[in-house]
């Protein structure tokens, strides 16, 4: 499926929705809540032209992938991640997650030990937890969290409208703004109640500290969703991970720093020698 877009089935009527662009080492991308693989267009229409292969694809709820009732949290995405991964035949990856999606692909980093990961990198990711307790005082207030999922049983459009108006540090155009909000509304409330409650609920202090694999942060400073002191924590809590802050962008730094961005993820892709392993031959998820 390389160069196009279209369907994997991960499990019996399931189907995810990949775009499969460029040659090259991989780049996976997973987006955050409640958004889909367009929030990487900036990545996506670039870095393909830069050497690399960029495959983005809709969690299982969002975007264009099949809406389910079940199966709506980190284990189960990341098994979804792992399955296309899979079936694409793809080695040397670079997996990459942004806000929920960093949460998933770290789950999978973790717990699965995939040898077809060569990197992970962690975008404004909600890692280790999203809300703030003991030994996380710098997370969201439970009562932020218990909000966002309230309104979203609720006026949704309102509810992405609200939730969007801190998505970004710099200005942008009215009409960026309601796109993100479109992208959003993709989404059933099913969805992002379930992934915003996994938010609430996962806790990943505990397994991120097993992974053993060369890991970039990179996270804005202005962040009004995930706070910045998240990715601190991240750096801290896996071994030998490096963090890039950015200054000028808030949550939705992917759009607002793209360039920069752009540049780093392409020098974390080239990072390091190949990693070719024929025991990926075999299926793992």
């Amino acid at each position: 499926m390389a160069n196009g877009t279209g369907y994997i089935e991960v499990e019996p009527g399931v189907e995810i929705h990949v775009q499969d662009w460029g040659e090259g080492r991989p780049l996976v991308l997973v987006h955050g809540w409640p958004l889909s693989l367009r929030m990487f267009d900036a990545q996506s229409m670039e870095l393909p032209g830069r050497g690399i292969r960029v495959v983005a694809l809709d969690l299982r709820g969002f975007g264009m992938s099949t809406k389910t009732w079940e199966g709506l949290d980190y284990d189960t995405w990341a098994s979804d991640v792992g399955r296309v991964i899979s079936i694409l035949g793809l080695n040397d990856v670079t997996l990459a997650g942004f806000s929920m999606g960093g949460a998933i692909v770290a789950h999978y980093a973790a717990t699965s030990k995939d040898p077809r990961i060569a990197r992970l990198a962690l975008l404004a990711s909600a890692v280790p937890k999203l809300p703030a307790g003991p030994g996380s005082p710098d997370g969201v207030p439970a009562e932020t969290i218990q909000a966002i999922i309230d309104a979203e049983r609720g006026d949704i459009a309102k509810a992405k409208s609200d939730f969007g108006s801190n998505f970004f540090a710099t200005e942008v155009s009215p009409q960026l703004r309601q796109w993100y909000g479109q992208i959003g509304l993709m989404a059933p409330p099913r969805s992002t109640v379930r992934g915003f409650e996994e938010l609430r609920d996962r806790d990943l202090s505990e397994e991120i500290g097993s992974i053993d694999i060369p890991t970039r942060i990179f996270h804005g400073i202005n962040d009004r969703i995930v706070p910045f002191a998240l990715g601190q924590a991240q750096s801290k809590l896996i071994k030998g991970a490096k963090i890039v802050q950015f200054e000028v962008g808030g949550h939705g730094f992917c759009y607002e720093e793209r360039d920069r961005l752009n540049d780093e993820l392409e020098k974390f892709v080239n990072e390091g020698p190949e990693v070719v392993d024929r025991s990926l031959m075999r299926t793992l998820v």
